[in-house]
């Protein structure tokens, strides 16, 4: 029996080339031999409206994309948005899957279990990183210290919003030592690279040759 199964994750092909993606893609493409299968991802775009849904195909798989333009007015918006729920909300009763795979919750909200839960929609998940409990991009790597994290120390990662058209900053030792946390260590943040040249070229260049393997990867559909 044919089931409809929606993929849920942070963002997809084209614009975004990783793994993940690259995963879910070539995940939807095999069970789509047999079953129904669409996908929700997350995009920014501040030339749409926050909250947006715009339905579009890419290579014959059915994509929804919903528009977080990070306009929360709190903390709690950042994860738990109550307008990108109601459209998750929507996106859940025009589908009527079956089941919800979710790869990721981050740009969509931490509420779709329970919004796939409130209409009998099993959901299950594969995790492809330390997303939901490493606040460093989930990558369990201390960016400022430049080392793999054997032990998530969350406190040490946090980072604050900086001012706007500044990016992300870095909590100093003034702004530990107000909250309480003063480790005498910062975070680093994913605005570092914008600041290192090189880095910022070693990011290209990773990028690049993501795209290339995946144009390049074959797989036997027998």
């Amino acid at each position: 029996m044919a089931l409809n199964v929606l993929h849920a994750i942070h963002d997809f092909l084209p614009r975004h080339v990783a793994g993940s993606e690259i995963y879910a893609f070539e995940l939807c493409r095999e069970l789509g031999r047999d079953h129904h299968v669409s996908v929700l991802a997350a995009e920014y775009d501040p030339a749409r409206p926050h909250g947006e849904l715009a339905w579009r195909v890419y290579d014959d798989l059915s994509v929804v994309e919903l528009v977080n333009n990070w306009r929360g007015g709190s903390f709690a918006h950042t994860y738990d948005d109550p307008r990108l729920n109601e459209q998750i909300g929507h996106v859940l009763d025009a589908i009527q899957p079956d089941v919800v795979h979710a790869h990721s919750l981050l740009n969509l909200s931490l509420a779709l279990p329970r919004l796939a839960r409130e209409r009998g929609v099993p959901i299950v998940a594969t995790l492809h990183d330390y997303t939901l409990v490493c606040p460093s991009g989930g990558q369990r790597v201390h960016r400022k210290d430049a080392h793999v994290c054997r032990t998530i120390e969350a406190a040490r990662c946090a980072c604050r919003p900086a001012p706007p058209g500044l990016g992300r900053a870095n909590v100093g030792a003034e702004d530990l030592r107000e909250s309480g946390r003063d480790d005498g260590k910062d975070c680093g943040s994913a605005g570092d690279g914008a600041r290192d040249p090189r880095q910022a070229a070693r990011r290209a260049e990773g990028v690049r040759r993501r795209r290339s393997l995946h144009r390049a990867i074959s797989f036997d559909r027998r």
